[in-house]
């Protein structure tokens, strides 16, 4: 786990893992957050019922100080994607460990305007844990990290997300492994009934 002054003995390019809080002085965007995600309803109509999920709208990931214990790092690029373990919406790929819900009334939300109904903002507050992982651009007073992700918690909270996200994809290969083999037997089966009859 990297800090200001253990990214200084790096070279640029280098992977780093870097632990800290976001930064008190991190310009506040929309209501408290730092760093968020604007999703949007809309109508999946790819099922066989019709389902209400969410968009995203709007990202707003701008460069962010990180307090680390030795002292501030920079993530200095705008295209991260962020990431932490919260329940709604379930089927988005990016949260951030804050959410908040611009409640509206759903009898009147027009699925062919999706701003006429609730919209949902995940993302990052000044002060909040996070661990960012990416490279190291540039050493110095204040290093700098092109991100690809900026985690919302602790590196024992990313471990974990990362072992359930594991478990869930061996699971997933192993259920895969099995639905192919079984159609294997039935294509091969009949063949084999012929031959022997």
């Amino acid at each position: 786990m990297s800090t200001a002054t253990t990214l200084g003995g790096l070279s640029p390019g280098e992977a780093v893992l870097v632990a800290g809080r976001l930064a008190g002085d991190n310009p506040v965007l929309f209501r408290r957050y730092v760093a968020y995600l604007h999703h949007e309803p809309y109508r999946d109509t790819s099922g066989s019922t019709a389902r209400t999920r969410w968009r995203v709208k709007e990202r707003v990931t701008p460069s962010l100080l990180v307090e680390t214990s030795s002292g501030r790092v920079r993530v200095r690029n705008e295209d991260y994607a962020i990431g932490a373990a919260t329940k709604e919406p379930g089927e988005l790929d990016e949260r951030g460990p804050t959410s908040w819900k611009d409640e509206k009334s759903e009898g009147s939300w027009d699925p062919s305007r999706p701003a006429t109904g609730s919209q949902w903002y995940t993302g990052f507050e000044a002060g909040q844990e996070v661990v960012v992982l990416g490279t190291l651009a540039r050493g110095g007073e204040t290093p700098e990290v092109n991100a690809t992700r900026v985690f919302g918690g602790t590196r024992e909270e990313l471990v974990s997300s990362a072992q359930g996200s594991a478990r869930f994809f061996q699971i997933a290969s192993w259920v895969l492994s099995l639905v192919c083999a079984g159609a294997l037997v039935a294509l091969v089966w009949p063949v084999l009934r012929r031959t022997r009859g």
